[in-house]
């Protein structure tokens, strides 16, 4: 069986590699590289949900990982903004 402790860390390394490339593929797509954002989101929508599938499972619980998702939504909310203000 694994550390908690360790078990904690991947649940980190999960979100956090999962909201860097999707703030990766956020930017991609505003600036209408829409393909290479799919691509990104491929990605950070697998790493997210391993991650919530292992905090329901409650392999990790940390306050840091929900912080790293309201970081990603609201930069999310800022690129659809600025996207739409392109139109």
């Amino acid at each position: 069986m694994l550390q908690p402790q360790f078990l904690a860390r991947i649940g980190q390394l999960m979100v956090i590699l999962g909201v860097t490339t999707g703030m990766i593929g956020g930017i991609y797509n505003a600036l209408l590289y829409h393909d290479i954002a799919i691509d990104l989101w491929l990605y950070s929508n697998l790493f997210l949900l391993l991650w919530a599938i292992g905090f329901r499972k409650k392999l990790w619980n940390s306050s840091l990982s929900v912080d790293f998702l309201i970081i990603l939504y609201a930069f999310y909310e800022l690129c659809n903004i600025y996207a739409i203000s392109l139109r």
